[in-house]
């Protein structure tokens, strides 16, 4: 893996802002902006997806291009399997030396779960095997956003899952949430990117 490498030689892309994953049952709204900013918060470039989609798992990365480019592209070229993706991740998380968020997403024995990666201030974490979500989405943000906002957006979503709303509902609730936060954070954009994972 040549995660290491590539940081110190593209120090100036970090912070990557905006993923949410809602889990809809059979399937998973995934989006996330495209906004690429650098060390200071300034602009940089757009266009980029901050999610990966397989045929049995997801990935989401935000906080650093540098990681997402370099985790995505080594798995498309390995073309690491739902079998091995955990594995895999497992062992480069804690070599990397960028602070990240990781949102993994995996099929294991027809069970489907969720495994939560970070790493802020020297500090990584591993959350395993999150396998109900009751409704609950998961959000990686920008420290622009307040928390209230995020728990707000979190709120709506579980009472729109609980009273079993469409899910095009919950998916327009999850695009005005991406719409209102690039209206005051300069780390987000408006460009969307959006895509359905089926679970298997």
């Amino acid at each position: 893996m040549i995660i290491n490498n590539e940081c110190k030689l593209r120090e100036v892309f970090i912070d990557m802002s905006l993923v949410t994953c809602v889990d809809l049952d059979d399937k998973i709204s995934l989006m996330s902006d495209g906004l690429m900013t650098d060390k200071d918060g300034g602009f940089h470039d757009n266009g980029f997806k901050k999610f990966l989609l397989k045929n049995n798992f997801f990935l989401a990365i935000t906080n650093s291009h540098i990681v997402a480019e370099a985790i995505f592209n080594d798995i498309e070229k390995k073309n690491i399997t739902s079998y091995e993706i955990k594995e895999y991740i497992g062992s480069i998380y804690r070599e990397i030396n960028k602070e990240f968020n990781i949102v993994l997403g995996v099929n294991e024995n027809d069970r489907f779960s969720y495994s939560i990666y970070t790493h802020f201030s020297g500090e990584h974490e591993l959350i395993k095997d999150i396998y109900d979500l009751g409704g609950y989405p998961l959000v990686m943000h920008s420290s622009n956003i307040d928390e209230s906002f995020v728990l707000k957006f979190k709120k709506e979503i579980k009472m729109m899952h609980q009273k079993k709303l469409l899910n095009d509902d919950m998916v327009q609730c999850q695009k005005n949430f991406h719409k209102d936060v690039a209206n005051f954070d300069s780390t987000v954009n408006e460009e969307l990117f959006w895509e359905y994972f089926i679970k298997p």
